[in-house]
């Protein structure tokens, strides 16, 4: 723990420490994964043999004896789907879980109020993520293709997984600290290299360039841990209500506490940032080709920074922000509740993020900004478009 102790003594917490080892670990694991375990039919077992062993290192590394709420959570959804009826299981699956990680978030938010501590809760919301895609996916696997939709249809499991394939997708070392979470088919392809040769006509598997996106996202990644050790931690929101800047006049204090929330911002865009990274590193994001012929390795991508700091809207906001988690929320809610289904959607996101009051207020009034939003836009806009010449 040399490195960790290095990384304490410029001003980062004990677990903010593991952290970035652990993904600096990753990193360089999944440079060798991509190299010496390249994605092909006859290294599927080993690759998901690798991924799940360093995963559970890792995991452990990091969360220590907390870890073991992963096990339990795992294991415990794994024997519901097994053993309870098919046309239900996708509901037990997700309300053991959601009870479980709201258990887990109480205990935190009644011993640790407020601490900005990386701890177990934040891997447990990825697996609530990926046991109700694979739970939710095995019950559309059983049901006539007229009543899904396509994504539904793309990702039905006829067959439930095998135990190494089911526990790979969840333990698997580029995404058991931080996530993101992903669908049990995209996980799947990427192992076994379907993901590649889908988007390519050559007779022999030809792996994607993945130099130009990985420097990209390291140089990012680098550059906000610069400004966060040399202004977040410097300047945290609580140094608003000091002498010296309360004493400024408003204009001051507004910009300062602007900054300061865009300070804050750093502690979700550096290890989304990361993650990105390091699941590219081993070969997992590729997501195609663009106009331009070059590859794009965005599938896992949870932030899009330039694209949210420059929302000129509500809605597009959302759609740049926590990315894979906006997508789980659509594909597994959004897109099966019958009626209520924005209000739902921002429900069950408060009740999944935990129970502090922040969350309530913001979700909930997010959810009527959208609606009011909808309806500016359906009824009061048109008066302000220019018609088009015909």
């Amino acid at each position: 723990m040399v490195i960790g102790i290095l990384l304490e003594s410029i001003g980062l917490e004990l677990d903010q420490s593991k952290f970035i080892v652990s993904q600096v670990m990753s990193l360089l694991a999944g440079l060798a994964f991509r190299h010496f375990i390249p994605a092909s039919s006859t290294n599927v077992i080993k690759r998901h043999l690798v991924a799940t062993i360093l995963g559970l290192y890792l995991g452990h590394f990091v969360f220590d004896k907390d870890f073991l709420h992963l096990i339990i959570l795992s294991t415990m959804s794994l024997g519901l789907m097994k053993t309870c009826p098919r046309y239900c299981v996708h509901i037990l699956v997700l309300v053991f879980a959601m009870i479980y990680l709201s258990f887990v978030h109480l205990y935190y938010q009644i011993n640790y109020y407020g601490q900005k501590n990386f701890d177990i809760t934040s891997p447990m919301m990825i697996f609530v993520q990926k046991l109700t895609y694979i739970a939710f996916s095995y019950v559309d696997g059983s049901k006539s293709s007229d009543k899904l939709n396509e994504h539904q249809k793309s990702n039905a499991l006829i067959l439930f997984p095998g135990i190494l394939e089911f526990y790979s997708y969840l333990f698997h070392f580029q995404g058991v600290v931080v996530g993101p979470g992903c669908n049990f088919k995209d996980y799947i392809e990427f192992i076994d290299g379907t993901n590649i040769k889908k988007h390519q006509n050559y007779s022999t598997l030809k792996c994607p360039s993945v130099k130009k996106a990985l420097f990209k996202k390291i140089f990012m990644t680098l550059l906000m841990i610069v400004v966060f050790l040399k202004l977040t931690l410097k300047y945290p929101f609580s140094s608003y209500l000091e002498p010296d800047v309360l004493a400024k006049p408003l204009w001051f204090r507004l910009l300062f506490l602007h900054l300061a929330s865009k300070g804050h911002h750093l502690y979700y865009y550096i290890p989304w940032t990361l993650s990105d990274a390091v699941n590219n590193a081993s070969g997992f994001g590729f997501n195609g080709y663009d106009e331009k012929g070059e590859p794009k390795w965005d599938l896992l991508t949870n932030i899009n920074i330039y694209e949210l700091e420059t929302s000129t809207s509500f809605k597009h906001s959302i759609d740049n922000w926590h990315i894979q988690t906006k997508n789980w929320l659509r594909r597994i809610f959004f897109d099966r509740l019958p009626k209520g289904k924005t209000l739902g959607v921002f429900v069950v996101s408060c009740i999944w993020h935990g129970f502090y009051p922040g969350y309530y207020f913001s979700f909930v009034f997010s959810a009527f900004v959208i609606y009011v939003g909808r309806g500016i836009r359906r009824n009061i806009r048109p008066f302000f478009l220019i018609p088009r010449p015909t």
